[in-house]
């Protein structure tokens, strides 16, 4: 009972994530997607994301943490709900393409002038050919299609261009087989 239960709550969460980025994708093509910008600790915002991923991350018996320098960083101008869908975003491909035992690292840190938030797997990384398409909309990879069928291909189009609407830069390194990491840089002062 506890399994079926389990992967009907998936199999909801997967849908909602699904339809929570096709409106997205509307709202930014329309040019209608607005942003609540204001001084928020990004610590947080990273906290909610990450626990959005529990009961998965312990079914998959993976390693995910957060690694934070110490005294912490200084808050971010933010859309925390964007912000937010941009880390679900990351952490749900980390999670689902990073196998059982895997480890997912997430870090801050203050890098001058702004701020970055890498998502590091160990899971099946992105081949090289096509790594130039990662971010464009309905892409996937082929890996990543074998593994997953039911991918939109829209979640990686979707953080694009939030974080660049907060003026910021989101980039990866990737390799088949070993992982992939994402950073997304975020300037610290005004965003907009």
């Amino acid at each position: 009972q506890k399994s079926l239960l389990l992967k009907g709550y998936q199999s909801n969460e997967r849908m909602i994530d699904l339809v929570n980025d096709m409106l997205n994708v509307a709202l930014i093509e329309s040019g209608r997607l607005r942003y609540r910008l204001a001084p928020h600790a990004l610590e947080a915002v990273v906290n909610d994301a990450m626990l959005d991923f529990f009961g998965l991350v312990q079914q998959k018996k993976i390693t995910l943490t957060l690694t934070v320098p110490p005294g912490g960083i200084p808050n971010v101008v933010i859309d925390p709900e964007r912000m937010n869908t941009v880390l679900h975003n990351l952490l749900d491909n980390s999670v689902h393409y990073t196998p059982v035992h895997g480890k997912i690292t997430v870090a801050l840190k203050r890098q001058g002038n702004a701020v970055t938030v890498s998502v590091q797997d160990t899971g099946i990384g992105i081949p090289k050919r096509q790594q130039k398409n990662i971010f464009h909309r309905f892409f996937r990879g082929d890996n990543a299609v074998r593994i997953a069928a039911d991918g939109s291909g829209l979640g990686l189009y979707v953080v694009k261009h939030i974080v660049e609407a907060h003026r910021g830069q989101v980039t990866f390194t990737s390799a088949k087989g070993k992982g992939t990491t994402f950073r997304v840089t975020l300037p610290l002062g005004r965003s907009r």
